[in-house]
């Protein structure tokens, strides 16, 4: 029950993020995307901040009853604030003698069709399981060195590099390549996250 918890809480989270990255998408100019999507990054620096110094202080003083209860009313209020996100477009057209079922085969082909698209995805793939295995590794070890509540609180200090990093992309974007500069900030920040 409470892995279950956790992992729905997980879905909603990606879900209200791709959905504020597609509003973002939908409302912004080609050229202006990047920064957008870089005040979008600051946002969620913020609150992973704001979530990592209260779930700390929280479990320090409230017990994990208590903090799964407030964590499952927040995950409550923001699922129903997504059953009212809409997007005024029209319901696409099936194509003729197209396949209901999932097909991978048109979707790699869809990808393809995107400049960069692929390689994003692989990166998007390999930041995430860096970040896993950083976040699996670094728990159990702080909370040797640290109370819970100072250890919510270390965690909320070092997030502060989403909000450098946003209020960074914001303000210049991503220049001319920006796959080129997302792998090269990504390579170097793997041998500082090693090191430390």
């Amino acid at each position: 029950m409470f892995a279950g918890i956790i992992l729905f809480g997980g879905v909603i989270e990606q879900m209200r993020n791709i959905a504020l990255s597609t509003t973002v998408t939908l409302l912004i100019d080609e050229d202006r995307r990047a920064n957008a999507n870089g005040l979008v990054g600051t946002v969620q620096g913020v609150a992973f901040i704001i979530t990592s110094v209260f779930s700390g202080l929280s479990i320090g003083f409230l017990g994990m009853g208590g903090t799964l209860a407030i964590a499952t009313a927040a995950m409550g209020a923001t699922f129903l604030h997504l059953l009212f996100v809409r997007i005024p477009e029209g319901k696409p057209e099936p194509e003729e003698g197209g396949s209901h079922a999932l097909d991978f085969r048109g979707s790699i082909r869809a990808i393809r069709l995107a400049p960069g698209l692929f390689a994003l995805i692989l990166f998007s793939t390999f930041n995430n399981l860096i970040g896993g295995v950083y976040m699996a590794l670094m728990d159990p070890y702080g909370l040797e060195l640290f109370s819970v509540q100072m250890w919510g609180i270390v965690l909320g200090i070092s997030s502060t590099g989403f909000i450098i990093g946003g209020a960074v992309v914001a303000k210049w974007g991503l220049g001319r390549k920006p796959m080129r500069t997302m792998l090269l900030v990504v390579a170097a920040m793997g041998p500082s996250a090693a090191s430390s």
